[in-house]
């Protein structure tokens, strides 16, 4: 974690607990996010599903974060983030319940959304803390930490997930996680303090219904935001849209892979997601250029995902290498964040970061339905070929991918400086 200096007796101690109260809620939040990607042939099986269908359940958890981000970051600008963490991941613990008893599409269809609702506040109010209890040169690289250890989530879902499954069933598995849910609830009640002693926040005035709109309209007329937004609506898509949905059936339906052999592949990208953002944090201090340093890293795993296009059936080696090295490139979101961080003053943080987000997870909704009619209509247009709905895939997320590079390469280099 990065190091501050000329804090008072007992900060550390009191970051490092509030950093791994958030850290465990934010792992939470990632787990469920990829959840459904291991077990995917799975809940098709299961419930009769077809791939549009599978595309929308996993994008109703995304569709709801979106549209719950700007009251929660009302509630997180006015309420603080430990309040509205806890409270809204209640409803995570409802919705594993809904997925645990669920019989058919429209229950899990519900229980995603619960849980997306739960998980909406999570990673904006961790932000919105870590802001507070760092400086501004430590933000990305303090981030990158949490990022990191959130995405543990990722991993919790990949082998560990398909291992569960194997022993409990995907119900059985769903019923466990309620319950840690609950106590990583109880957890930021007590464990988490949304700013340090004598912090401005902690004496803040309520604000007006004329104040909340006043923040929202300076928020969305920053000239500088839509660059953010259009390269933030799809760095993460492509990541989760892979991680969390596609990869698992294709290395199933084109190589064959069980449970625990498609788990193992989506380990390794899961690890290293966290390899990236501790890389890019550094490299964000270091590096004179963050635009430059982003368009670096999304140029990697665009390519990437055009090589897997062109050889979707080159053996399993070579398109679980490029699953890798996609997801260690992709990592760039770290960067997209900071950058819009910089963007808003201190008492538009919530509202500022979950404004960024609601483009984070639209991308992802998007993404993840337009993904399944995409292989769905391929599928129908090419029966007997399994490889070709993966390679359309591919393609168009790496088209995607490059169309909003193109769009960021036109913002306002931010460099990263003691105030940025």
């Amino acid at each position: 974690m990065a190091e501050e200096t000329g804090k008072p007796p007992g900060w550390r101690r009191s970051i490092v607990r509030i950093f791994l109260c958030l850290g465990l809620a934010a792992i939470l939040s990632q787990f469920f996010r990829s959840a459904t990607g291991v077990i995917a042939p799975d809940l098709m099986r299961d419930l009769s599903l077809s791939a549009s269908q599978m595309g929308l359940l996993t994008a109703a958890f995304f569709i709801t974060f979106a549209i719950t981000q700007i009251p929660t970051g009302i509630l997180l600008d006015r309420y603080g983030s430990r309040l509205t963490i806890a409270g809204t991941m209640l409803f995570a613990v409802a919705g594993s319940v809904v997925f645990y008893l669920a019989q058919t599409y429209w229950h899990v269809v519900i229980a995603r959304t619960l849980i997306g609702i739960g998980c909406a506040g999570v990673m904006m109010g961790a932000f919105a803390v870590l802001a507070r209890w760092f400086d501004a040169r430590s933000f990305t690289m303090t981030i990158g930490w949490m990022i990191a250890l959130s995405n543990g989530g990722n991993l919790l879902a990949t082998t560990p997930m398909a291992l569960a499954t194997e022993a409990i069933g995907w119900r059985g598995t769903y019923l466990v996680m309620a319950i840690v849910t609950l106590l990583v609830v109880i957890g930021v009640l007590l464990g988490v303090r949304d700013a340090p002693p004598g912090h401005k926040f902690l004496t803040r005035r309520s604000e007006s219904g004329a104040d909340i709109i006043g923040g929202l309209k300076a928020v969305f007329r920053n000239p500088q935001l839509p660059y953010v937004l259009a390269i933030s609506a799809v760095t993460y898509a492509c990541t989760i849209t892979m991680l969390g949905l596609w990869a698992a059936p294709f290395l199933h339906d084109v190589y064959g892979l069980d449970g625990v052999q498609r788990g193992n592949i989506l380990l390794g990208m899961g690890l290293t997601i966290i390899a990236g953002t501790l890389i890019y944090g550094p490299l964000d201090r270091r590096f004179p250029s963050r635009r430059r340093l982003v368009l670096l890293g999304g140029g990697g795993s665009t390519l990437c995902l055009a090589l897997l296009a062109v050889f979707t059936e080159a053996g399993l080696w070579v398109v679980g290498s490029l699953l890798i090295v996609f997801t260690l490139f992709n990592t760039y979101n770290v960067l997209t964040v900071s950058h819009g961080r910089t963007l808003f003053a201190d008492h538009l943080v919530g509202r500022g970061m979950t404004t960024v987000n609601i483009a984070v997870q639209t991308g992802a909704a998007l993404v993840q339905m337009g993904s399944g009619v995409l292989i769905g209509l391929v599928a129908a247009l090419a029966p007997g070929m399994p490889d070709m709905p993966y390679r359309a895939l591919f393609a168009a997320l790496a088209i995607v991918s490059a169309l909003a590079l193109a769009y960021y390469a036109r913002a306002e280099d931010r460099i990263p400086t003691p105030l940025s």
